[in-house]
């Protein structure tokens, strides 16, 4: 498996994509989305869903954590279970890095890259696990 972190750092310093959009893209395998949908389904998630809330790293991280590991039926409930859990330790692990999911606490450092990095090598670290 490629370097997820490097991968999505390179993708968000391209011209005109966003740091959700970066991390979703960087986990097109694991996914089974195809860039131009991921591009279009994460624009709204960046700048902390255009508001200073949940930073973009996070949610395009948690878009693919639910994609890779989510539940694909209705009575699919330990895949549902998995994912939830997954989240859960994502968000812990991304705090206990940075402090905070949310946007307007991480902006101010102006850290972006290192957050969409860190954002997909954390999730590369729970999906190989």
């Amino acid at each position: 498996m490629s370097n997820k972190g490097e991968l999505a750092k390179n993708l968000f310093e391209c011209p005109n994509t966003n740091c959700a959009q970066a991390v979703l893209c960087a986990f097109r395998e694991e996914t089974g989305m195809d860039d131009k949908t991921a591009m279009k389904i994460a624009i709204g998630f960046a700048g902390g869903l255009k508001d200073l809330e949940a930073c973009g790293a996070v949610t395009g991280a948690i878009m693919a954590l639910g994609l890779a590991k989510g539940q694909t039926g209705e009575d699919n409930t330990t895949a549902n279970q998995k994912a939830s859990d997954l989240t859960i330790e994502f968000n812990n692990l991304f705090k206990e890095k940075y402090g905070s999911i949310v946007c307007r606490d991480l902006k101010d450092k102006d850290i972006c890259a290192k957050l969409v990095y860190d954002g997909a090598a954390i999730l590369q670290k729970l999906l190989s696990t």
